[in-house]
């Protein structure tokens, strides 16, 4: 589930003093539930939007309190029960032990068409550059959504990815290219593509070099389905993490993260991992399991083989070019 990469209050001033802590912290845990349901998140995390399912969008609170994010706030869920009742996004149930959503999730909703890639930040320092520094800089363009620092292995990029809540507000900042950060930094802004990535790494992304000898066949095992990634994670950051357990061939991130290692021996390592709750993702823990069956066929023959074949043709053509000099 992605609840994880997204921490409104990340790199936050620190608390109040204890006085002045209740309401400091009801403000954070329902800021914080209110993200996890949000439109912006909420179609992402597999987890969630599953349990909710279960029960006509229902999640319980005792969920929600095995959350990391959570445990930081709080460990009381009276607390998220007093937080919640004042919200117009999220309700509590009659007997307080369950959230949900006040109204349905969007059919059409599409976080990436809202969305900026901004990169060249100073280095994170809280109260200058965190969420919500550079949220309230970005709000001067539009009303955001969310702020979401692309990391590895725990350090901030410079990168981050910006949610506004209109499509027209996304295009307007597009527009602009460059933008001034308050301590003179240029920020390079960009249309948020596949992956995260900006417009010349994309570019190269969609021109890749043909390769020969590419293997056509389906290799058995070697496909795990991620959950619960921090949406602040790129393919490359993904892909070197789990390199440890094996050589990755490829990270998909189109509408599952699924890593395609070379060797079954790789999957099973980071199942393994995934089976002791040791394979994390800055401070979350990844779900996943293997991709089997008539999954792992259609995955093969719709999103693998096709594209091997592509670049096989390709090559083949280029030899007969050479051939006829």
């Amino acid at each position: 589930m992605k609840r994880g990469n997204e921490n409104p209050e990340e790199g936050s001033a620190k608390r109040a003093k204890a006085t002045e802590t209740a309401p400091s912290t009801s403000q954070k845990i329902l800021k914080q539930v209110e993200f996890w349901f949000s439109d912006s998140n909420m179609p992402r995390d597999k987890f969630l939007k599953e349990t909710s399912e279960k029960d006509d969008g229902w999640v319980p609170i005792s969920v929600l309190m095995t959350f990391k994010r959570m445990q930081s706030l709080t460990t009381d869920p009276k607390e998220v029960v007093a937080a919640c009742k004042d919200s117009t996004e999220v309700v509590v149930s009659e007997d307080e032990t369950k959230v949900k959503r006040t109204r349905p999730l969007p059919a059409d909703y599409d976080a990436k068409k809202r969305s900026v890639f901004v990169k060249h930040f100073p280095e994170e320092e809280a109260g200058k550059v965190d969420v919500d520094t550079i949220t309230a800089f970005f709000a001067q363009y539009g009303t955001v959504c969310s702020v979401r620092l692309q990391r590895k292995q725990g350090v901030f990029q410079k990168r981050a990815i910006v949610e506004f809540q209109t499509q027209e507000d996304r295009d307007k900042i597009v527009a602009l290219g460059t933008l001034t950060w308050p301590s003179g930094e240029t920020l390079i802004v960009g249309q948020y593509g596949d992956g995260g990535k900006p417009r010349e790494e994309k570019k190269n992304a969609n021109n890749p070099r043909p390769q020969s000898n590419k293997q056509t066949a389906i290799i058995h095992g070697v496909l795990v389905w991620l959950s619960n990634v921090p949406l602040e994670q790129d393919r490359v950051g993904i892909k070197e993490y789990f390199s440890k357990f094996g050589e990755v061939r490829y990270v998909d991130s189109r509408e599952k993260i699924v890593v395609r290692f070379k060797e079954p021996d790789g999957a099973k390592s980071c199942l393994a991992a995934i089976e002791a709750k040791t394979a994390t993702l800055g401070d979350i823990v990844v779900e996943g399991e293997l991709v089997t069956g008539e999954e792992e066929e259609k995955y093969w023959t719709e999103h693998i083989l096709p594209y091997q074949q592509k670049k096989n043709n390709n090559n083949n053509r280029k030899d007969n070019r050479r051939g006829r000099k």
